[in-house]
C-alpha cells in the first residue's frame, strides 16, 4: 500500500511539472511577419511584463490596443501569488480590453 502512495504522489509531481513546463512556454513565442503581404500595415506588441497586446492603427493617426486576458487578474487587478496561481491554473472567466490612444501632437 505504501509503494501504491509513493508511486501516485510521484506520478503526481511529473504531471504538475510537465503542466508548469508548458505553462510558461507559453509566452515566448517570435513573431514573424509575412514576406510579402499585399497591403502591409504596422502591429506592434506591447510588453507590460505580467501582460501583452497588441496596437493597431487607426484611420485618424492614433491606435488601438486590445489585450486579453484572466478576468480577475487583467481586469480587476487581482494580483497576488495565489492570483496568478488561478489565473494560470484555475481560470473561470476571460476579458477583452481595448484602449484608444490618440494621435501624436505634432
Amino acid at each position: 500500500m505504501s509503494q501504491l502512495k509513493s508511486s501516485s504522489g510521484v506520478a503526481t509531481s511529473v504531471a504538475m511539472l510537465t503542466l508548469l513546463l508548458i505553462e510558461s512556454t507559453g509566452c515566448s513565442g517570435t513573431i514573424s511577419p509575412p514576406n510579402c503581404p499585399p497591403d502591409p500595415l504596422k502591429v506592434y506588441v506591447t510588453n507590460y511584463g505580467r501582460h501583452a497586446s497588441i496596437v493597431l492603427p487607426e484611420s485618424t493617426g492614433g491606435y488601438v490596443e486590445w489585450g486579453y486576458g484572466d478576468y480577475r487578474w487583467f481586469a480587476q487587478g487581482h494580483k497576488q501569488s495565489q492570483d496568478g496561481f488561478q489565473a494560470l491554473f484555475l481560470t473561470s472567466q476571460a476579458c477583452l480590453s481595448r484602449r484608444v490612444l490618440a494621435p501624436a501632437i505634432q
